[in-house]
């Protein structure tokens, strides 16, 4: 049972945490909101008066899972600028095993060139370059494996990798994000190369939960291997478009932030000023559902023809309660509950609306030293920056305690909601509000045009 003392509105509170010298702000992203509507930049306003050494960030979104790490990514990112600009180094020129600390990976290293490596230098790039191939080789593997249907092939990944050496080496280059509009790009950003590499290394980082980069590819094998409903596989392309939506974007933001001081003019308007960024950014979202845009990998017949496929193959299988919800089917409950739903008479909780649990427990990613009640919570190693999923109001607690036990040092801790919708607290438990027929899409707020998204969460 509730009572009005249990119920409260998530950001007051965080506003006891404010009282408390930490800082809680909310950045409201959609899944079709675009990048260029100024939500870097709403990071970055919050990030570049923060200490990168002394003020840990925590990102929350309900999953946890890909606008955390988008953000993650984003804010190593900018923290990295910070540190090189009060002279405490890059801290992600990647040490060399065996070689010491301080011996760094020349070839991540921006602004280098060949002619200043040392023979020694080369040769370890090279046996760099070695090692990831051999394993983004085995990474492609395994990405391959989890989608081999064993009952209508008798080949395994491996078999059908070496068995055709130009689909292995289209799906290698694709797993490295060398997609022909991302290599255009960088064709167009100053030292282009160098600054995808440091934000692969960076992706590569916090892939605690999702790989950015591998999302792309991901979506692009399940659309060619799927078999079943047209509706479900144009889902898995469009997943994969704005991925690589996403990934185009990040490195963009990359060399913005590479290239600008002090942060005056803000990543909208250095796009504005770069027509043929913007341009390929249209091309790309006029031909998301246009297999060419994923070149190297447009064509995978090869590969749906080899008996990869996913798990809709029309043999009966047992559907989840989650399916029945999206399918529109109805699990048996109590009358009395669907009485009470139909009957409402509030303004905000009126009839057909009901209040969802706001924890996604099934999807959430095990991650070592989680937290109970903040799901898919992690840490970037060595870094201040942290990230989870919708936290209850103990998981917050929790959370907290966290980062001041690793920083005990430090003064400020910055919280980043990034949830769209509003959330309730009610006995600790989050809650957010939902049509009864799609329990499971996102409630949409209608409002007047010159509302921004912080004015649209005020109004539910």
């Amino acid at each position: 049972m509730a009572s009005r003392g249990t119920i409260v509105i998530t950001s007051t509170y965080c506003q006891q945490l404010n009282e408390l010298g930490y800082q809680y702000h909310r950045i409201p992203i959609t899944t079709t909101r675009p990048i260029e509507d100024n939500y870097l930049d709403a990071y970055l306003e919050v990030l570049k008066s923060a200490s990168p050494t002394t003020t840990p960030i925590v990102f929350s979104c309900g999953m946890g899972a890909v606008r955390t790490t988008y953000a993650m990514v984003a804010a190593c990112i900018v923290r990295r600028k910070q540190c090189i600009e009060l002279g405490l180094g890059d801290p992600f020129i990647k040490e060399w095993r065996g070689f010491g600390a301080g011996t760094p990976a020349m070839g991540v290293q921006l602004g280098s060139s060949p002619g200043s490596q040392s023979h020694a230098a080369i040769v370890l790039e090279q046996a760099e370059i070695q090692r990831e191939h051999n394993e983004s080789l085995l990474r492609l593997a395994h990405i391959l494996q989890q989608n081999l249907d064993i009952r209508s092939s008798s080949a395994s990944a491996i078999q059908i990798l070496v068995s055709q050496p130009s689909l292995q080496a289209n799906l290698q280059n694709a797993l490295r994000g060398n997609y022909s509009i991302v290599l255009s790009l960088l064709g167009i950003i100053d030292n282009g190369p160098n600054i995808k590499k440091l934000v692969d290394r960076i992706i590569n980082s916090v892939d605690h939960v999702v790989n950015l980069r591998e999302e792309i590819l991901t979506g692009r094998i399940r659309y060619s291997v799927s078999r079943g409903e047209n509706e479900r596989r144009q889902e898995w392309l469009d997943k994969s478009a704005k991925a690589l939506e996403k990934y185009y974007f990040i490195i963009a933001f990359a060399s913005y932030v590479e290239s600008c001081h002090g942060f005056e003019e803000t990543f909208a308007d250095w796009l504005k000023a770069r027509v043929e960024i913007t341009n390929q950014v249209m091309f790309l979202r006029r031909s998301g559902s246009s297999l060419k845009v994923f070149a190297p990998i447009s064509d995978l017949k090869s590969l749906s023809q080899a008996g990869l496929e996913t798990r809709d193959r029309g043999e009966p299988r047992k559907r989840s309660s989650t399916e029945v919800t999206i399918a529109g089917g109805q699990i048996l409950g109590d009358e009395w509950a669907e009485h009470v739903v139909r009957n409402r008479g509030g303004i905000i909780l009126r009839a057909s609306m009901l209040l969802k649990s706001d924890q996604w427990h099934q999807e959430s990613e095990y991650t070592p030293n989680g937290i109970r009640g903040a799901s898919s919570f992690r840490n970037i190693p060595n870094t201040n920056i942290y990230a989870c999923g919708q936290p209850t109001a103990d998981g917050i607690d929790e959370v907290v305690g966290r980062v001041q036990h690793d920083f005990p040092e430090t003064g400020d801790i910055i919280w980043i909601t990034l949830r769209e919708e509003p959330i309730i607290l009610i006995n600790g438990a989050p809650y957010c509000l939902r049509r009864e027929s799609y329990s499971l899409r996102n409630m949409k707020v209608k409002s007047h045009s010159k509302c921004t998204p912080r004015d649209n969460i005020s109004i539910l």
